[in-house]
């Protein structure tokens, strides 16, 4: 999935920017960036990792496994055999091509950057985990009262290139449509797949990956209002993220194992310099 945040594209680096399929990760493809900068954080600013305009790919504040998710991704923030630098370090790299690169050409890139500048080797390996399934939590499949499926094809809308700043349709909940948003206490959808819901309450903070498993197709509208796992008080008395599934919107989260397609490191040095 995609944000616009300002001109950045704000990339969400698990299974919302899709990476194209046969890729390995011993082989970097496709073009070099022509310039990259690399250098251990200096600031303490937000981190966040995107593509401003002008061909380039830019990671403030980051970790260098944000750099490698990016490049690779799976649908674990998980990598396996990684040095603890590779998430506990900081760094700021931007990376310029003379073109404007598809996201595809910038994963190329971005494997080829790792080659010569961190002398990366990785391979795929399906290892079992622990995981949530986002299922229907009543058997008759009636959905809760904040879901609802949306009559927009947000797929044909993104494709059609909506010009930003111009209104568009509003959704059932007063968002516009096909707008996503999640900012820790509250998400919400102006149209989403239940596999975008799922990606999204993903990582360290649910503490298991959530994969969809509604069997609902399409693009649904929703506000889900609850508190953070792990928060010391309830937010605005919201329910625990497992209530308000089930409460809101009739689906829940059911622990399961499984096996998965995770990035393993087989080999990375700090970066060259400059």
């Amino acid at each position: 999935m995609v944000k616009h945040r300002g001109l950045w594209r704000i990339c969400v680096v698990v299974l919302l920017c899709g990476l194209g399929d046969g890729l390995t990760a011993q082989t970097p493809s496709g073009p070099s960036f022509d310039v990259v900068s690399i250098k251990p954080t200096r600031s303490d600013s937000g981190g966040q990792v995107g593509t401003p305009p002008g061909g380039r790919w830019q990671m403030v504040n980051m970790p260098i496994q944000s750099l490698i998710l990016s490049a690779y991704q799976t649908k674990t923030f998980e990598l396996v055999g990684a040095p603890p630098w590779v998430s506990n370090e900081r760094y700021d790299v931007v990376a310029k091509a003379n073109a404007e690169p598809t996201p595809q050409e910038f994963q190329g890139m971005l494997r080829s950057l790792l080659v010569e500048r961190f002398n990366f080797r990785g391979h795929y390996e399906t290892l079992d985990r622990d995981v949530y399934a986002l299922v229907l939590a009543n058997k008759d499949g009636k959905l809760g009262s904040e879901l609802r499926r949306s009559a927009i094809d947000c797929a044909a809308f993104f494709a059609a290139k909506p010009v930003q700043g111009l209104p568009r349709a509003v959704a059932s909940n007063g968002v516009p449509a096909c707008f996503y948003s999640n900012s820790g206490t509250r998400i919400v959808s102006g149209g989403a797949t239940m596999e975008s819901l799922a990606a999204s309450m993903s990582g360290p903070g649910i503490g298991r990956i959530v994969i969809d498993k509604t069997g609902l197709p399409g693009y649904y509208e929703f506000t889900l209002r609850f508190t953070p796992p792990g928060a010391a008080s309830p937010t605005d008395n919201a329910p625990s993220i497992f209530t308000a599934l089930q409460e809101q919107l009739g689906l829940k989260l059911e622990p399961q194992r499984v096996p998965m397609e995770l990035l393993v490191v087989d080999h990375i040095d700090r970066p060259s310099p400059d």
